[in-house]
């Protein structure tokens, strides 16, 4: 399965319906291209081989039936959307593969030629980014999370793009989990720790100086921060992936456990995603099937009844293409364990060259669409980082074996880099055979 279940998504501060302050500084519902005030159904194409690809968004008006919308965009680690420029409807933000933001504006349909780029300060840091605000202007702004230190960095989205001074709040294995949790409109700093399942939250209404923390959620969960009961305040969720259950904890009960939801939504090999599709302002549950590409949605008006649930395709299935995959956004970046492993064949001395498969272990990476794989080729002459092409979640190298090597063993490194900066190394080997 070329991506399996995820984690910790992208723009939950957005997705979160955040105060009425917020909503009168800009307009907080990620993904709206139609300015309905209902999240769209966007996906990501992104062909094989790592070339440019488009955002493909299904618009929610008049009732997810109308004509798509096409946006050129760069191939990288994320894709992020939200309203910068204060039209009411969400611009796309892409994170190339060196760390270059390239943002396209709504005002300008969305054209390179209209947008704006610029480097993130540190090229070296692994980042994991959203849109939400930072003071009392309520302006948009940039957050860019690095999880291998747990800092969490602030940009003013219209420039200069300079961080302040970083917040640190995090572990190198916590899913970041920004929202509104103290209702204030500001963008509030948060972390879920897959180990034991707890929330620890930093409140902006103290200058991010009170935090607390709430236990919800196990091991294997994914967490999903969004006003599920419409107070505007993020209420706590976790998508299990093992059963296909939502288990939800309202802010309105003052996240008490007594009063938890439990709603089943999903199967074995789905996509979780969270928006407000209908746009009652509160937060609905939303599956992406990769198989079918279809999206099945459960909505809050309707209490989250079956009965009025919603199935629309959008979006390639698995095998329906050979040169490009698709991506269902917002895009969740965080990666519960990263391992791989691989293998090549055998050859005999001067018969040319030899196969290598590199592939993430079953299950241990929500989306692999953020992930990089390398290997170490110096010992037969190549690259010391060739990066490997991927086919269907497995990553290959064709390794030329020099004519004269020696018979035998040939151990060489790879390894893989997920979009969090988590790292998994492997040795393969490949045996050279006499003639």
């Amino acid at each position: 399965m070329r991506r399996l279940m995820f984690a910790a998504l992208l723009l939950v501060a957005l997705i979160s319906s955040p105060s009425a302050p917020m909503r009168a500084a800009f307009r907080p519902i990620a993904n709206d291209f139609d300015g309905d005030g209902r999240t769209d159904l966007p996906i990501y194409r992104q062909p094989y081989g790592g070339a440019d690809g488009r955002w493909l968004i299904l618009r929610s008006a008049p009732a997810f039936d109308g004509a798509g919308l096409g946006i050129d965009s760069p191939a990288g680690w994320h894709h992020i959307a939200g309203d910068l420029d204060g039209d009411g409807l969400s611009d796309t933000i892409a994170i190339d593969f060196s760390q270059r933001w390239h943002i396209r504006y709504s005002r300008t349909a969305w054209s390179a030629a209209g947008g704006n780029n610029f480097v993130y300060p540190d090229t070296r840091a692994a980042i994991v980014p959203f849109v939400g605000t930072f003071d009392e202007s309520l302006a948009p702004a940039f957050i860019a999370y690095e999880p291998a230190r747990g800092l969490w960095n602030r940009l003013p989205a219209q420039g200069p793009w300079a961080p302040l001074p970083p917040v640190q709040w995090g572990r190198a294995s916590d899913a970041p989990v920004p929202g509104d949790y103290d209702g204030d409109g500001i963008t509030d700093l948060a972390v879920w720790r897959p180990s034991d399942g707890r929330w620890y939250i930093l409140d902006s209404r103290s200058g991010y100086r009170s935090a607390r923390a709430y236990d919800w959620g196990a091991p294997g969960d994914v967490p999903f921060p969004g006003d599920f009961d419409g107070d505007g305040l993020s209420d706590l969720a976790v998508f299990r992936p093992s059963t296909g259950t939502w288990y939800i904890l309202f802010s309105s009960t003052q996240y008490s456990q007594a009063a938890a939801r439990g709603i089943q939504w999903g199967a074995d090999g789905d996509s979780p995603r969270i928006g407000d599709y209908d746009g009652d302002g509160r937060t609905d549950l939303a599956v992406w099937r990769e198989r079918t590409g279809t999206w099945y949605l459960l909505l809050s008006s309707a209490d989250y009844r079956y009965t009025a649930a919603r199935g629309i395709q959008w979006g390639s299935s698995l095998f329906s293409t050979y040169l490009t995959f698709d991506v269902p956004l917002p895009q969740p970046l965080y990666a519960r364990v990263l391992r791989v492993s691989g293998g090549c064949g055998s050859i005999r001395q001067g018969q040319g060259g030899v196969a290598c498969t590199i592939s993430p272990s079953e299950g241990s990476l929500p989306d692999s669409s953020g992930l990089q794989v390398f290997a170490d080729l110096r010992t037969f002459g190549g690259s010391a980082q060739q990066r490997l092409s991927s086919f269907f979640g497995e990553y290959d190298v064709f390794v030329q074996i020099p004519a004269d090597m020696a018979p035998g063993p040939k151990p060489f490194p790879a390894w893989a880099v997920d979009a969090e900066g988590r790292r998994a190394d492997v040795t393969l080997t490949i045996q050279v055979e006499p003639r």
